[in-house]
């Protein structure tokens, strides 16, 4: 295991067991509101300073490791199941079948993820449930790509087609024979992905179009803390600290799980041009 891989998966277990412990580590309740106590630096009583309502901001920075990446946790599962179904089914048909799927794939590919995301959420309202549909529906569209690229290589191979004259229905072939051999890649496209669905969280929320207040969400607090970001700059200081390193650590792990699976750098080129 690389230094680069030890280096992601211990920035992501601190934050894991940040979101479990969170209730437990916090000095403070997260939404408490000390009006006596506002805009304070870092003290002893409140370690990263309070908010302009006089919340605690490490109370709430740790709480929001819960929201921020268990949100981007559950966009991540959900994005793997659709662009493997769409990906392998296309992949795998290939004819009309293949060419209606990534013609709509086409179509989602034509606009950025993010602008399409913001349009959702404008027309369902602001919430964290309505950007989990919106992330969802529009992040599918490139993986899905690469994972059909993926089935047309494998599904030639030899081994595929011994199984096939076998006699083993196409869901079976596909699920058991052809997407164990091209999860590599896979994993480390989502583990890279995980870094830019938490940024594109945090930043829809930092709009106003992801968590509303009180929600101790990374990119609503960096939103609630930028009016004051020239008097309290630890307002924004040490959610975007989180934010950074929390992406930081995605990325490590993605880089570390590629050349660990991919050490001749077979897989570089497609994930490259995704």
């Amino acid at each position: 295991m690389s230094k680069l891989m030890l280096t992601g998966v211990g920035i992501i277990l601190i934050f894991m067991i940040i979101a479990i412990l969170a209730p437990l580590i916090s000095p403070h309740p997260p939404n408490r509101v000390n009006l006596t106590a506002r805009l304070m630096n870092p003290t002893s009583a409140y370690p990263l300073g309070t908010d302009h309502l006089g919340r605690c901001i490490l109370s709430r920075t740790l709480h929001g490791t819960r929201y921020t990446l268990g949100l981007a946790f559950i966009v991540l599962v959900i994005i793997l199941i659709i662009s493997t179904v769409i990906g392998c089914i296309s992949g795998y048909y290939g004819g009309l079948t293949d060419e209606t799927m990534m013609r709509v794939v086409d179509i989602f590919l034509a606009f950025p993820a993010i602008i399409l995301a913001i349009a959702i959420v404008g027309l369902l309202g602001p919430g964290l449930i309505n950007l989990l549909v919106a992330m969802s529906f529009v992040w599918w569209a490139g993986p899905s790509r690469l994972i059909r690229g993926l089935v047309l290589t494998v599904k030639e191979r030899e081994f595929v087609a011994a199984v096939r004259a076998l006699g083993a229905r196409d869901s079976r072939i596909i699920f058991r024979h052809i997407f164990p051999n091209i999860l590599p890649p896979i994993i480390v496209l989502l583990s890279l992905e995980m870094g830019s669905i938490i940024l594109s969280i945090s930043g829809l929320s930092f709009i106003g179009l992801g968590a509303r207040p009180p929600t101790p969400e990374w990119g609503a607090m960096l939103s609630e803390g930028y009016l004051y970001m020239e008097t309290s700059p630890h307002l924004m200081i040490f959610p975007g600290m989180a934010i950074t390193l929390s992406v930081l650590g995605f990325n490590l792990l993605g880089e570390g799980i590629r050349d660990f699976l991919d050490p001749k750098g077979k897989y570089a080129a497609g994930l490259s041009k995704f």
